[in-house]
């Protein structure tokens, strides 16, 4: 006798596969350039440590900025004297104005100085924001959590704010991360066309590590 071997007939969806070489990129890297300059005075980080979004990476030495922000305040707490001294003296001859016992051109002047007086303190109110924001700028600290680039200048040089040596390193965000890799020619028209109607899935390991895998989605193809 002769025996044939049968098998029940299953539909099943058949996976396009295609396997290239790629290359891991961050999605997002940030540039820490400082906004002031000053002296370096201390890097708090080094190559290729992680980072979370506002770990401290530099100081910048804050001595004269914290000079001027106490001279900015100073100026501002005369202003607000000169101000209130000059309302007052509105307030006092007012009356004396409208009885005519003070001639209106006096009144005038001590109207116009209240309102001059308002306005150099608003100027220098803020003269006083900038020199807050001068000396925040001091610390220079991680705006993503990512891993820390090359350091490129090291503590104690002098940093020249807009300077385009001024580069202190970068962040890398490292979740998640991008890889980009090229296909074959032949395949690019039909990935291309199936990604405009459907996620296209990806899979990625390192070499030699299978069983590691990463899953994925393709999100642009060129």
């Amino acid at each position: 006798k002769e025996y044939v071997k049968t098998a029940f007939v299953e539909q099943r969806d058949i996976s396009d596969f295609v396997e290239v070489t790629g290359s891991v990129e961050s999605s997002h890297s940030v540039d820490i350039i400082p906004q002031v300059s000053g002296v370096l005075s201390e890097v708090h980080v080094r190559a290729g440590q992680d980072v979370k979004k506002g770990d401290l990476l530099f100081s910048i030495d804050s001595s004269s900025y914290q000079a001027a922000l106490d001279q900015a305040k100073a100026i501002v707490d005369l202003d607000r004297v000169n101000l209130n001294y000059a309302n007052k003296k509105v307030e006092r001859y007012k009356g004396l104005a409208e009885n005519e016992y003070v001639s209106e051109s006096d009144f005038d002047g001590y109207v116009q100085t209240a309102k001059t007086s308002q306005a150099t303190l608003d100027a220098d109110l803020a003269n006083l924001e900038t020199a807050e924001i001068n000396l925040a700028y001091c610390k220079i600290s991680s705006s993503i959590d990512g891993k820390v680039g090359d350091i490129l200048i090291e503590s104690g040089n002098y940093l020249t704010q807009g300077s385009d040596n001024s580069k202190l390193t970068d962040v890398r965000a490292i979740t998640p991360v991008l890889v980009s890799f090229n296909i074959p020619e032949r395949t690019f028209t039909r990935i291309k066309k199936e990604l405009s109607s459907s996620e296209v899935k990806v899979v990625t390991w390192l070499p030699d590590h299978k069983e590691s895998f990463q899953k994925g989605n393709l999100v642009f193809v060129d």
